[in-house]
């Protein structure tokens, strides 16, 4: 089959003409691959792009890749050209940049989504072609013909922050409009869903909006160091780089953080914004709510009938909801057990702390007692007759409880959040691991291995 998909192409080829006919020293070269299949696409594209070696270390690049990368478009880095004159001051170094592109990607659906990725991540390789132009050997390395950037993870979300406002100042600059206001969008609805692979910490975009149309309306009209939106947007993106200081992206990774467990936790946007302006007592978080819930144009909702965790909210009171809640359990259960023949009774037990642990995986840690559910239904076995049974039952589960603590069971659902966005996926068998990782918590992964067997049926 072959690796090209001409609605994407069309759109890569058209920003790639704009590139040819606005730098001189730049160019790119991109490979579009179908169903995983990079090698094909890597054959083909050599046929038709011209030899010379700067493309050859980008192919070579390209060709030790075995496994097609997370992103859609990836930016492989910039293979230099030497390009000699016969008078030595007007010999010169060009840029090369290498990108491959996963054409089946479901997000190029719309064409709109492929012109911003691309031109974010052409913002990155201009980036660290100016930073070789200017010899800032401290922002780049160099491996096997190719240049990469070398920065840390805050300063890769504030470049990514920059690219995206680049597409937007771009395809406005060719009439594309609101398109700061639609990546922003974009952004924010990415926050406050499940999307396993995206870091919405990484693209903090959305809190440096106003700040981009500041320099949007101040530059729009101003010629830019070359008569072209491409070098206009570079030059507006570099402006806002020195307008925002970090502290914004430090801001919006504190909020992107928790929206992200909630959104993990299958709350709603409207609760998650409610939570992040009703309940929070960080001021910074509160902001962003509120930035977040008028770009999404939805209004928070207040948490009152909300029985997740609320990662905004204080901790201590976290874990006076998650106590309470377990009482609450033990008595709702208690009794439903009493409206069911004794040789049934204590199955009770068992399929409540199997739900819990169920709720616990995808996202609530909220009155989370499966170990102390599991040892209440063994022992309830035991002395089903005694007249002291609630006193006896109440006793094994409440102090099994006191074993694994709050702090326990937040570490995990953290861990387990962390998991599936990553994309991995979690069992009762992760579950199981976690556990038995954490030290003096008694017999938990033991109660949990034994849940296992009962309902192997249904795992």
């Amino acid at each position: 089959m072959s690796s090209e998909n001409p609605k994407v192409e069309k759109i890569i080829q058209t920003i790639q003409y704009a590139v040819s006919q606005e730098f001189s020293d730049f160019d790119t070269v991109t490979i579009c691959y179908r169903n995983d299949d990079i090698e094909t696409a890597l054959k083909e594209s050599k046929l038709k792009i011209p030899s010379r070696r700067a493309a050859a270390e980008i192919f070579n690049k390209i060709d030790s890749i075995k496994n097609a990368p997370e992103r859609p478009i990836h930016f492989i880095g910039i293979a230099r050209n030497n390009e000699k004159n016969i008078l030595p001051f007007l010999s010169r170094e060009s840029s090369l940049a290498g990108f491959i592109i996963d054409a089946d990607a479901d997000a190029y659906e719309s064409e709109t989504h492929t012109a911003e990725d691309f031109h974010a991540a052409l913002w990155h390789a201009l980036k660290l072609h100016d930073n070789l132009n200017k010899d800032e050997k401290d922002t780049f390395s160099f491996e096997n013909g190719i240049y990469h950037q070398k920065i840390s993870d805050f300063k890769q979300a504030r470049h990514n922050m920059l690219a995206d406002a680049f597409a937007g100042f771009a395809l406005q600059l060719t009439g594309n409009e609101d398109m700061l206001q639609h990546l922003a969008e974009h952004r924010c609805h990415m926050t406050m869903g499940q999307y396993p692979g995206y870091d919405s910490c990484m693209y903090p975009y959305p809190i440096a909006l106003d700040a981009s149309f500041l320099v949007y309306e101040d530059m729009k009209n101003k010629p830019g160091k070359a008569d072209g939106p491409l070098s206009h947007a570079y030059d507006m993106s570099i402006e806002l780089d020195h307008t925002c200081n970090d502290q914004i992206i430090t801001q919006w990774q504190s909020f992107a953080e928790n929206a992200q467990k909630m959104a993990w936790s299958n709350a709603e946007t409207k609760h998650i914004l409610g939570a992040a302006i009703y309940s929070c007592e960080n001021a910074y978080d509160r902001s962003t709510g509120y930035l977040v819930s008028d770009i999404l144009n939805i209004d928070p909702v207040p948490l009152t009938h909300f029985n997740g965790l609320n990662p905004f909210a204080d901790n201590e009171l976290q874990e006076r909801n998650h106590i309470r809640a377990q009482k609450e359990n033990f008595k709702k259960i208690y009794n439903h057990q009493l409206s069911y023949e004794d040789k049934n009774a204590r199955n009770i037990f068992f399929q409540a702390a199997f739900s819990q642990c169920q709720t616990l995986l995808f996202g609530n840690p909220i009155g989370w007692s499966a170990p102390a559910l599991v040892k209440t239904g063994l022992l309830y076995e035991d002395c089903r007759d005694d007249e002291d049974l609630e006193e006896k039952l109440s006793e094994i589960y409440f102090e099994t409880n006191e074993t694994v603590k709050w702090a326990h069971i937040r570490k995990i659902h953290d861990t387990l959040i962390e998991l599936r966005r990553t994309g991995r996926t979690v069992t009762i068998d992760t579950l199981i691991r976690l556990l038995e990782e954490i030290p003096d918590i008694g017999d938990a992964p033991a109660c949990i291995k034994k849940l296992r067997q009962i309902f192997k049926h249904r795992l």
